[in-house]
């Protein structure tokens, strides 16, 4: 009985399908490059009068929305947008997302001005705010595991 263990990996494979979720995408109107006074003039190039012609209410409304989702396809389109989809980080606290803004307005700065004391600045807190993700994440895997001690099935 002394040699039990042969000391083989036991092992298997799952073929399991992961379910992969449709991306998301949805329209929005781009205002980048509206200019309010050729919209202003478009617009009062359109014969409103033409309302005042139409019977029935329904084609008032419809000649109303058509006359203003023209101009606004000429002047602001109609863009694709995929939101970006963010990994779920419980570990961020919000002293860390006050840090991440502060960062942020040191890249603006740096790229403003280009001087090295506002580069050195931002990689500063960049170095700083790694480390301090790097603490919290291990801290909040520390805690999952203890609370979890009895119940690894929810870890």
């Amino acid at each position: 009985m002394e040699n039990i263990s042969d000391h083989r990996l036991v092992h298997c494979k799952l073929n399991v399908e992961v379910y992969k979720r449709p991306p998301t995408t949805f329209y929005v109107r781009d205002y980048n490059m509206f200019m309010a006074n050729e919209f202003q003039f478009d617009a009062n190039s359109v014969n409103w009068m033409n309302v005042d012609i139409l019977d029935n209410i329904q084609d008032k409304i419809k000649f109303l929305n058509d006359a203003i989702t023209i101009l606004f396809d000429i002047h602001a389109p109609l863009k694709l947008v995929k939101p970006k989809i963010r990994k779920y980080r419980p570990y961020i606290t919000e002293a860390i997302k006050d840090m991440i803004k502060l960062k942020r307005k040191a890249y603006q700065k740096y790229k403003a001005s280009g001087l090295e004391n506002h580069r050195s600045y931002y990689k500063e807190l960049c170095n700083i705010i790694n480390e301090a993700i790097k603490r919290e994440k291990i801290a909040y895997m520390k805690h999952r595991i203890k609370t979890t001690n009895k119940r690894p099935q929810e870890l």
